[in-house]
């Protein structure tokens, strides 16, 4: 049986072969280095022991492992040699444990593998605004429920009340560093704080995260801040372009208020030009300094303060303060003080003072009544006031146990978001109602003072009387005869005297 030779003995066998060609080859050129070739043919059979080639990235965040295998009988690969090389290339965080462990268990050659991985920086989120209003006004207009369009509702101004939540704040993030394989710390970005826009008539809440109204008014944005104003310009007519006005707060209105609209607010307003048919009713005083004009609809002027207007025309006028007017034609008023005017005409006056007025009638002896001394909104504001202080009681006796409930919940940290926002309103809704008590109990004393006050009014013309005129102070009555020029009417014995 012939046997094979060895496999070293066939490749120097065929190294010679190709030696003694090379010789042949190079025949009459210069001398080959037969030692060089020898050297490298030991080199090439030398015995190579298995190697690690650990490589990082750029950025140094990765770093691979390259296994290769021995040859010509070297060494197998040692399980220390990963982690020497690992440490010779500086690679001490983020290594693959669990792969760490399997190469050196069975390695796997020639093949690159991450061994490590860096973490990069978590930076920071920047602080967040979220408004809890609308910032900008209704412009469209509204659809009624049957599909009809209001044009006189427009909401063209967002109104908030005292204690509603304005914006929510979230709070900026530090973030967390990273770590690149090498062990190098790299540095996140901080979030930027973004602070609450705190204006007028705002407050930041005790935690710091809200944004809550001082007062009921307008919210408006003024140098990228809100504010709450308490008062509303309008630089044109009240009409279809503006709708109805309905603030809390004061209203100036630079036009007219034309027929059909209506203009209310809880403080003073103010028209430069007239009103013809429209509804006026403030919590304040009210200016026209055109006038008032009943037109086809009637127009009708309510406030609870003083009214000032250059004339009313056919009119209803119910003032709970003092009336300064020019002129009064054919109107229906109820005056809580006193009223002066210029010129009477027509109409039915009812006042809780004095009548001064420079004329009284016309030469067509229009029927004109007026009532001294009786206050036409005493009996209705005590009732009013009554049930409003009632209706607050109990609101706050409701607001308490609510409250209770959830400050039981705050001290065992069982407070959600949403339920720490309602207590917090709450304990403003506690603070404004216990405010509203205090005024409506000093509303009522004026008007004690009043119902039991022994004031006995006059009324008095001071250039002329026309017949017609009927004048009552408290339970007398004295009809006018005749023309006269002057009268001053007293009341005395339970009689009214005219001198």
């Amino acid at each position: 049986m012939e046997h094979s030779k060895p496999e070293d003995v066939q490749h120097i066998e065929e190294f010679e072969v190709e030696f003694d060609m090379s010789i042949f080859e190079n025949e009459g050129k210069a001398p080959i280095n037969n030692q060089a070739h020898v050297n490298n043919i030991e080199k090439m059979l030398a015995p190579k022991d298995a190697g690690v080639i650990i490589e990082r990235s750029q950025d140094h965040m990765e770093a691979t492992i390259l296994i290769t295998p021995p040859e010509n009988g070297g060494a197998p690969l040692n399980p220390k040699q990963i982690l020497e090389t690992l440490q010779s290339k500086g690679i001490v965080y983020g290594i693959d444990m669990t792969m760490l462990k399997e190469l050196m268990a069975s390695p796997v050659y020639n093949e690159k593998i991450v061994i490590a991985r860096g973490t990069p920086p978590i930076h920071g989120e920047n602080g967040a605004l979220k408004y809890a209003v609308k910032i900008e006004g209704r412009q469209a207009p509204k659809i009624n429920e049957d599909g009809s369009v209001d044009f006189q509702n427009l909401e063209l101004i967002q109104q908030v009340q005292r204690g509603q939540v304005l914006c929510k704040k979230t709070d900026a993030t530090e973030g967390m560093p990273g770590k690149t394989v090498t062990g190098r710390v790299l540095m996140q970005t901080k979030g930027k704080p973004k602070a609450l826009p705190a204006g007028n008539n705002t407050v930041v809440s005790p935690d710091g995260t809200k944004l809550v109204a001082l007062r009921p008014g307008r919210l408006v944005i003024l140098s990228d801040r809100i504010c709450i104003s308490d008062n509303y310009e309008i630089h044109e007519d009240i009409n279809l372009s503006t709708g109805n006005i309905n603030f809390d707060g004061h209203v100036s209105i630079n036009g007219n208020v034309t027929s059909g609209y209506e203009v209310k607010a809880t403080g003073d307003i103010t028209i430069s030009g007239v009103v013809e048919g429209a509804l006026i009713e403030a919590g304040g005083n009210i200016t026209v300094k055109g006038g008032v004009i009943g037109g086809s609809k009637g127009a009708t002027v309510t406030c609870k303060g003083d009214l000032k207007c250059k004339f009313m025309e056919n009119s209803t006028i119910m003032i709970q303060g003092n009336i300064w007017t020019e002129a009064i034609v054919r109107c229906e008023v109820g005056c809580g003080e006193e009223l002066v005017a210029t010129d009477i005409v027509g109409g039915n006056i009812v006042t809780g003072s004095n009548i001064n007025a420079r004329v009284c009638g016309s030469s067509a002896y229009t029927k004109t009544k007026l009532d001294s001394g009786t206050n036409p909104f005493l009996a209705k504001m005590e009732e009013r006031l009554i049930m409003e202080m009632a209706a607050t009681r109990k609101q706050m006796t409701e607001i308490d146990r609510i409250k209770m409930v959830l400050e039981e919940l705050a001290k065992e940290s069982r407070l959600d978001e949403e339920k720490a926002s309602m207590l917090e309103n709450l304990r403003f809704s506690n603070i404004s109602n216990q405010n509203l008590l205090a005024a409506i109990q000093e509303e009522l004393s004026g008007i004690n003072q009043k119902k039991w006050s022994k004031f006995v009014p006059t009324v008095k013309f001071s250039k002329k009387v026309y017949p017609g005129v009927s004048v009552k102070i408290k339970d007398a009555t004295y009809n006018v005869q005749t023309e006269s020029n002057g009268k001053t009417f007293i009341f005395k014995d339970d009689e009214i005297f005219a001198r």
